[in-house]
């Protein structure tokens, strides 16, 4: 059987959550494989996991959003604007969380996405999810684009990161308002804070700078490369300490 061809409109209402059952919103890894699904042709619901037979296994974790999406159909353009990274400072686990804005030029629907993945004693992934979804969004406001999220991720159940953070990379493309980033990480800050001194209990002794927030501008092909967690401490822009 040949590949068939990517729909680009289907797969973003789909994803978009357009007249979809609560049982398939309400989990973020259904509603994934029933928009690649009705992408690629399927009627989702009896083939949900259907469409996954025609993603490319290089891309098909999401780890890396941008490839993936473009691995789907060059007609899927999507950017990158806030990685959170936990660098366990031993090596023992690495995490990453990213957001981003994902649209296409043959489409009114647009949408900020979620996704992440954990590499240590075990390897796990959580696929896009959509935060927030824009119809007919006017690309003039794109540069609003990171107070719209920080203003989403505000008001999300803790902030909705749901990992450690002590990387964060920004996309430079942007300009970022350094008080509302503070508003978003702070509850994150404090659970570092309260780590620190668990491990210290348990006999960890992990390096101080381990336990702030170091916020860089970053380069968007940067964050699109093989290893976006690469990076150094003095480069930082901002930094949030524990105490």
């Amino acid at each position: 059987m040949n590949k068939p061809k990517f729909n680009v409109e289907i797969f973003l209402q789909a994803l978009s959550k357009l007249n979809l059952p609560e049982y398939i919103i309400s989990r973020p890894h259904m509603l994934f494989d029933y928009a690649l699904s009705k992408g690629f042709g399927y009627d989702g619901y009896d083939n949900l996991i259907a469409g996954r037979d025609w993603v490319n296994p290089d891309y098909s974790l999401f780890e890396n959003p941008k490839k993936s999406f473009n691995s789907l159909s060059k007609l899927l353009e999507y950017t990158p604007l806030i990685q959170t990274i936990d660098n366990n400072p031993e090596g023992v686990w690495i995490s990453k969380q990213e957001f981003g804005y994902l649209n296409s030029k043959k489409n009114n629907i647009s949408l900020l996405i979620t996704s992440s993945f954990y590499h240590g004693d075990g390897h796990s992934s959580e696929e896009p999810e959509p935060i927030s979804i824009f119809n007919k969004f006017d690309n003039k406001k794109t540069k609003e684009l990171p107070k719209i999220l920080l203003d989403i991720l505000k008001k999300r159940k803790n902030n909705g990161i749901r990992s450690f953070t002590n990387l964060v990379n920004l996309n430079n493309k942007f300009i970022w308002d350094k008080k509302l980033l503070e508003v978003v990480f702070k509850k994150d800050l404090k659970i570092r804070t309260k780590s620190k001194k668990d491990d210290r209990k348990n006999g960890l002794d992990y390096p101080d700078w381990y336990y702030n927030i170091y916020f860089f501008l970053t380069l968007e092909k940067k964050m699109t490369s093989k290893d976006p967690t690469n990076t150094n401490l003095f480069k930082a822009t901002q930094k949030m300490t524990s105490f």
